[in-house]
């Protein structure tokens, strides 16, 4: 699943966790999926806003909705939610967020027989 619905900002929003959203997050933060890792741990009060703001966009281009808010806001939604970065909400979209890597990423077998097809 890469997809959740709750109320954040006084309305019912969904996020969107596909390739598109993984393909933003990379780019803003101009890491790798590794070093993407290592800043959801490191700096929680960066990254889970922008991974809220990058799922609502991808979420909301995709049902071609306007994308009528700012990172700014996100920043403000979370901040006026109960717990902040550490709501139960936004602890499922950072868990949604490593699913979907995994979802997304070749397994170990995969990765092995493509590099001998290539030998």
């Amino acid at each position: 699943m890469n997809y959740i619905k709750f109320n954040i900002g006084g309305e019912l929003r969904g996020f969107k966790f596909g390739l598109k959203f993984l393909s933003d997050i990379l780019s803003r933060f101009d890491t790798d999926i590794m070093g993407l890792g290592e800043l959801l741990d490191k700096n929680p009060f960066l990254t889970r806003p922008v991974v809220l703001y990058l799922a609502h966009k991808y979420n909301c281009e995709r049902q071609g909705l306007p994308v009528n808010f700012t990172e700014s806001d996100v920043i403000e939604w979370i901040d006026n939610l109960d717990n902040g970065i550490s709501h139960p909400d936004i602890i499922e979209c950072v868990r949604m967020v490593v699913e979907s890597i995994r979802a997304h990423m070749p397994k170990t077998d995969e990765v092995q027989d493509s590099t001998e097809k290539k030998s």
